[in-house]
This record gives structure tokens, sequence and C-alpha cells, in this order.
């Protein structure tokens, strides 16, 4: 790109080369070193585009391998000014617009992370803005290294960090630490005590004392395998010990619910008529273009952004707005009871498997259905589950 870019700024010209000799030409201008691009094939012979300069050292080029050369279209910026030179004020505010691009092209306009999984993208770039990378910051001025350091020593997740600018837009590539593993220290003392309320239904001790059997109501918190176990007792001494206790303890335990479904609910019916307004973000402030304003009394908003860029790799400083408004009307429908009630059950049924972890299996459940609120119906369930409820609390140093 800033190649193309510079043979624009000092001026370039297409010639067509005609005659049997238009292969020997270019292996004669290859051999002087002058350099020429974009070759093609034409009706009658090769399209070609040199530099001005060069332009002159190919006519002798061109007798020497036998063939004509032709010019076919002047390009560049040099052949533009000279064409509106009358036009002062049109080509002072061509240069001032192309000086403008250059400048904003030595700006970071765009920060964005690659990379991120379990970290929030929007925290890197904000660790990263505190250390120096920020939007309109002066590219000179941005420390790759200590940005790096900063984002290294501010995430304990973060292994490796790379910070890449091309053009006007900077990433942050980064790759995360594996997942932290769950250590046990089965040489720690500990006792397995209930996670919830529960009926046990179950339970398989590995290590330890059982304190809890089968058919006991426990509440949060009880000690069900106790970590003390006796190594010796008689008449005279009870020598006990304390161990890592282990057990899978299955309990019948309950979780309640409850929800209204309201008999009355609205639908959206999209009328057609819709309006466009546009704005602008320049420079991070927001304005608003001229556009016409609705009347409508019920509507939805949609919000689009567009970032404007030169290329890939050179956004710009500004962000088209767009907003959308459709009208709709609202149409009332009354539920019946037979409709509010199958509802209920699969809003019911969607809780159940949010909200209960998954390896609980559901044994039961009860469900009732009140009219309290004549405008709705109100759920209240109960759901018994088989659960293993066992937990771990280790024993705190004396």
């Amino acid at each position: 790109m800033l190649i193309t870019l510079w043979n624009y700024i000092r001026g370039y010209v297409i010639i067509e080369v005609t005659g049997k000799g238009a292969i020997r030409f270019l292996n004669i201008a290859a051999r002087s070193g002058t350099y020429i691009w974009d070759v093609a094939p034409s009706s009658c012979g090769l399209y070609i585009k040199v530099s001005v300069p060069a332009f002159w050292s190919l006519r002798k080029h061109a007798r020497k391998a036998g063939c004509k050369i032709r010019i076919q279209g002047r390009m560049g910026a040099p052949f533009v000014a000279h064409r509106y030179r009358k036009r002062k004020l049109l080509v002072a505010g061509a240069l001032f617009f192309v000086a403008g691009l250059y400048a904003m092209s030595m700006f970071v306009w765009q920060v964005e992370v690659v990379g991120a999984n379990r970290l929030h993208a929007d925290d890197v770039v904000q660790a990263a803005a505190t250390a120096g990378l920020r939007q309109s910051v002066f590219r000179p001025h941005v420390n790759r290294n200590h940005i790096e350091h900063h984002l290294l020593s501010s995430f304990e997740d973060i292994a490796w960090v790379s910070i890449t600018l091309r053009g006007t837009r900077a990433t942050i590539s980064i790759t995360e630490t594996l997942p932290r593993q769950i250590i046990i220290d089965r040489l720690s003392p500990a006792d397995v005590v209930a996670a919830r309320d529960g009926l046990i239904v179950s339970i398989v001790a590995s290590g330890g004392t059982p304190k809890a059997r089968v058919h006991d109501v426990v509440s949060a918190g009880d000690i069900l395998v106790s970590s003390e176990i006796i190594v010796r007792e008689d008449d005279t001494a009870r020598i006990t010990d304390h161990v890592h206790a282990d057990a899978r303890v299955l309990a019948r335990v309950y979780y309640d619910f409850s929800f209204a479904v309201p008999y009355l609910y609205s639908i959206k019916n999209y009328t057609g008529n819709e309006r466009t307004s546009y704005g602008i973000i320049l420079f991070g402030r927001s304005f608003a273009l001229p556009s016409p304003r609705h009347s409508f009394h019920s509507y939805t908003r949609q919000m689009f952004t567009h970032q404007l860029s030169l290329g890939l790799h050179y956004p710009l400083p500004a962000t088209i707005v767009t907003r959308t408004y459709r009208e709709f009307t609202a149409t009332y429908v009354q539920r019946t009871p037979e409709e509010a009630r199958a509802l209920a059950e699969a809003i019911l049924d969607s809780r159940i498997s949010a909200e209960l972890p998954e390896t609980t299996h559901v044994i039961d459940r009860q469900v009732s259905f009140y009219e309290h609120n004549p405008g709705a119906l109100i759920i209240r369930a109960a759901v018994a589950a088989i659960e293993d409820i066992a937990e771990k609390r280790l024993m705190l140093p004396n």
C-alpha cells in the first residue's frame, strides 16, 4: 500500500509497447535497472506502468528492441495538480486533506485484543491504557516492552503477550495460562460435612469415621464423616488420630420454585413504517447529523456502528452511527388457564435445568397452581432430587 501511495504521489504513466520486440524490451529495461510494474497484455502488445523520469530512458530501449511505446494514461498527484492548477482552493483543500490523513496515520485509533477467552477483552484494553496504549496515542510514544511487562504483571492468567502496531491499529495478542487444577491435600486432616440440608439415602466412606447413617436428616454444616479414627482402645487408654476423610453421601434434597405467569400478554405487529437517523463519532465526541424525526408512539430501535478506515490496517477516528426506528402496534392476547399452565410447566423445566447441578437427579416434583391474583397464575413447586451433599472441610491447626 505504501508503494502504491508513493507511486501516486510522484506520478507515473501507463504506456503501451507494440511490436515484435516487446519481450526483448522488457529484458533490456530489467537489465538497466528501470523499475516497471503491473505488466499486462494488450490487443497489440503490452501495458506497463513506469515513473515519469524512467519513461524518458525507455525510449532508447524501445529503439534498441525495435518496438514502439505510446503513452495511454497519465496518473498521479503531479498530473492532477497540473489539471487543476487554476483551481487553487481545490488543490489547497486536497493537499490539506492528504496532510490530515498522514497526520492521523501517526496515531493509534483502534486497540483490539486477540486470544482472550477467560479474560475480558475490555479489562485487557483498560490495563493497556494505564500503561500508555490507548486510542489517540502518538505511535512513536508507544513503549511495547513496557506495556507487555505491565500486562504480564497485572494478569496472572496471561502466559504470553505481544503487541503489534500496523497502521493505526494496535493488536494485543495474548496466550492464557492453563486452567488451574484443584489440588486436594490428602495428607491434611479433613472432615466430610453436609453441603446442604437433606435426608441421607446412601453413604459410602473411604476414610474417617461415619457419624451419620442412612435415613438421618442432616443440616448444612453437620459432620457426616469425622476425620478422627480410633487407633487403639482398651480399659486403660484410648488413642486416636486424624486422617483425611473421604465419602460419597447421597441425600434426598428439596428445591423450591415460585413465579407467576400473566394471563394477558402483548404481541408486536410491525406496520412497515421505518425512520433512520444518522450520527458520527469524531475523536470520541458524538454529533447528530440532520435526519427526519419520527412520530411513532410504539417503536423498537436498532443501532449499528461502522468505523471508517483506509484499508484493513488504517482505521480512522470516525465512526458512523445508524439508528433505525420501526413502528409497531401492540395486540393484547388473553391466555386460557390451560395455556398458562402449559407455559408454567415449560418455565419450570427450564429453571430446573438451569439452576440445579448437572449431577443432581430429579425424582419427584409437586406443583401447585393458585389464582390469588386475578391477572396471573401463581406457581409454587417443590422439587425432590438425589444429590451428593458431601463437602470437605479441612481441620484448622490448634
